[in-house]
C-alpha cells in the first residue's frame, strides 16, 4: 500500500520514542513480574494495594507496548494521522484507566468505563491498522491489508456499540469479523517474510544494517527514507547503475554503485 513518505525529522523523532517505548516496556515486564510474585505470597499491605498496583503497572505495560507499535508505523510513513489517534486514545484510556483503579468514587461509575471503553477499543483497533500497514506488499498481497483494514474497522463498530447500548446483540458477526481480521493478519505476516519493500524478495537471513552504527534495521532499505531505531539515523539508499544483464542473482558489477545518504545531518555515504 503505497504511502507518502515521511519527513526525515520526523521519522528519526519516532524511532527515538519507539525505542523508549521499548525500553520502558521491558522494565515494566520485570516490574509485573516482581509484583505478582509479592502479591502471590502475600508480600506488602492486606487491603488489596499490591493488586492496584499490579494494575495499574500492567496497564502502564498495554500502553508502552501501543505506543511503540504506533511510533514504528509515524516512522515508516504509515497510514497518515491513524497511528497518532491510536496512540494518544491508548494513552487515554490508560491514563483514565489507572485513575479508575485507584479512585474509588469510580468504581463504579457506568458512563466513565463506557467511556474508556470505547477509548480502549479504538486505541487499539487503530494500532492493529498500523500494525498491519508497516510491511510494503506487493499488489497481490495488499488486498489481506485492506480486507485486515475494513474487518478491524468492523469490529471497532461491533464492540463500541455494544459497549454504549449494553446489548452485544448476535455473536455471529463479532465470531466472523474476528476470524477475517486473523487470517487477513496472517497474510500479511506472510507477505512480509516473502517480500520485501518494494516487492523484492529477500530472505530473513539477509537483514539490513544501518550504515552509522551497524545495529540490524526493521526493515531493508529501500524506497524512501529508512530510520535505524539504534541511534536514530534517517538514510537513504539509490541504486545509481544497473548491473551487467546476465550477472548472476545478487550480483553486483564493481563500478556499480549504491548511495547513502544521512538526510538528517548531511553526511554523504559515497561508493
Amino acid at each position: 500500500m503505497a504511502s507518502p513518505p515521511t519527513s526525515p525529522t520526523r521519522s528519526s523523532h519516532a524511532a527515538r520514542l519507539r525505542s523508549g517505548a521499548l525500553r520502558v516496556f521491558l522494565a515494566l515486564i520485570v516490574l509485573n513480574a516482581a509484583i505478582a510474585i509479592g502479591a502471590i505470597f502475600g508480600l506488602g499491605s492486606d487491603d488489596g494495594t499490591q493488586w492496584d498496583i499490579l494494575a495499574t503497572s500492567s496497564t502502564l505495560t498495554a500502553v508502552s507496548l501501543t505506543f511503540a507499535a504506533n511510533t514504528a508505523a509515524v516512522a515508516r510513513g504509515r497510514l497518515g494521522l491513524v497511528p497518532f489517534v491510536a496512540a494518544g486514545l491508548c494513552c487515554i484510556a490508560a491514563g483514565l484507566t489507572i485513575t479508575g483503579i485507584w479512585a474509588d468514587s469510580l468504581h463504579d461509575a457506568e458512563n466513565f468505563w463506557k467511556f474508556v471503553g470505547v477509548a480502549a477499543t479504538s486505541g487499539i483497533g487503530g494500532t492493529l491498522m498500523s500494525m498491519l500497514a508497516m510491511p510494503r506488499l506487493r499488489p497481490p498481497w495488499q488486498l489481506a491489508q485492506l480486507i485486515g483494514h475494513a474487518s478491524t474497522l468492523t469490529l471497532i463498530g461491533l464492540i463500541t456499540t455494544a459497549i454504549l447500548r449494553e446489548d452485544g446483540g448476535p455473536i455471529e458477526p463479532y465470531g466472523v469479523a474476528s476470524v477475517i481480521c486473523a487470517a487477513a493478519t496472517l497474510l500479511v505476516l506472510v507477505g512480509a517474510r516473502v517480500a520485501g519493500v518494494d516487492g523484492t524478495t529477500r530472505p530473513l537471513s539477509e537483514p539490513g544494517y544501518c550504515p552509522l552504527c551497524g545495529a540490524e534495521l526493521d526493515e531493508m532499505a529501500g524506497s524512501g527514507p529508512t530510520s535505524c531505531g539504534a541511534c536514530g539515523s534517517v538514510f537513504e539508499v539509490r541504486l545509481l547503475e544497473a548491473g551487467p544483464p546476465h550477472a548472476p542473482d545478487g550480483a553486483l558489477d564493481r563500478s556499480d554503485a549504491v548511495q547513502t545518504d544521512r538526510r538528517d545531518t548531511g553526511l554523504s555515504l559515497g561508493p
